[in-house]
């Protein structure tokens, strides 16, 4: 199904790449979680420093990749978390996998609710 933003009656509006960066950002969070632990796995204390114990290039690529990564997975959770419980993993699932909002509410309601998550996950990163 395809992915938009209400056009009237939204004080969550946003630009529709910013929309789009967002969606994707959060379709990409599995895989950024699994891209940090397998980094973090990589660096080790051998191969960090050298003898004249300055770090390493690629040391330092890794750890600077894996604050990226981290910054953007915190943002997520911490947009996710500004949105009631009972919406969470719905909405989540939603970007994710493309799964149908349940019946037990509107859909208008699920899809508000997904415009202020992503709302607020760019503001967090500041884009807005």
């Amino acid at each position: 199904m395809r992915n938009y933003q209400p056009k009237k009656n939204n004080n969550y509006k946003l630009d529709k790449n910013l929309f789009s960066r967002m969606l994707y950002l959060v379709k990409d969070y599995h895989r950024m979680k699994a891209r940090i632990e397998e980094l973090s796995g990589e660096l080790s204390h051998t191969e960090g420093s050298s003898s004249s114990g300055q770090h390493s290039d690629s040391t330092l690529h890794k750890a600077i990749r894996i604050e990226r990564m981290s910054e953007d997975c915190r943002a997520v959770d911490w947009a996710l978390a500004q949105i009631p419980e009972e919406f969470r993993k719905i909405i989540f699932n939603k970007i994710l996998f493309d799964r149908a909002y349940p019946l037990c509410a509107d859909p208008s309601t699920y899809s508000r609710w997904k415009c202020r998550f992503l709302y607020y996950l760019a503001e967090k990163l500041g884009y807005i």
